[in-house]
């Protein structure tokens, strides 16, 4: 991603954390609850939690990110609870475990779909945030299929949100 609006220096920093999921976590931090923060979002995704059956992210190999769409994960009883949330636990996930299968049909393709639909999720439910671009969506992902071709990798992100746009419910495309 040589386009990829990344500080370098900040992701060496906060390595294995995504720079946009703090300023996600930052954003959406009052949606949920207080004691259920940026902290323990972090010490629970990079150590682990036996409790929640979560393996710390520290042990994944070299390069992984923490990326935005493990907030979603983070907080997925809460969308369970939070009348706010409710449509998205009972609608929402509902509808896209039954069919991304039929809308997409690769194991690849239907991950990044899921990824995809956090980040929608996110910004969705983020004061201020008005859309996604498949650019933000790629770089906040930092998906790669190939190193070779940077706009491959960005052309699936586009086609896998536009199935969703077009095929699927709930997602909506704007120019």
């Amino acid at each position: 991603f040589p386009q990829a609006p990344l500080d370098a220096e900040l992701l060496n920093q906060i390595y294995p954390l995504h720079p946009m999921t703090i300023e996600l976590l930052e954003e959406v931090r009052d949606r949920f609850s207080q004691s259920r923060g940026i902290i323990e979002f972090t010490v629970n995704q990079l150590n682990g939690n036996t409790q929640k059956q979560l393996s710390g992210f520290i042990e994944q190999p070299w390069g992984s990110l923490l990326t935005p769409d493990y907030i979603v994960d983070h907080f997925a009883d809460l969308f369970e609870i939070q009348p706010e949330f409710l449509p998205i636990a009972q609608q929402l996930f509902p509808y896209y475990r039954k069919q991304i299968s039929q809308l997409l049909k690769t194991e690849k393709l239907q991950q990044l779909a899921w990824k995809l639909l956090k980040l929608l999720i996110l910004v969705y439910i983020t004061p201020g945030r008005q859309q996604l671009s498949a650019s933000q969506a790629a770089y906040w992902l930092l998906f790669k299929v190939t190193r070779i071709d940077p706009d491959k990798n960005l052309h699936i992100v586009k086609k896998v949100l536009n199935t969703l746009a077009d095929d699927g419910r709930f997602v909506i495309q704007q120019n």
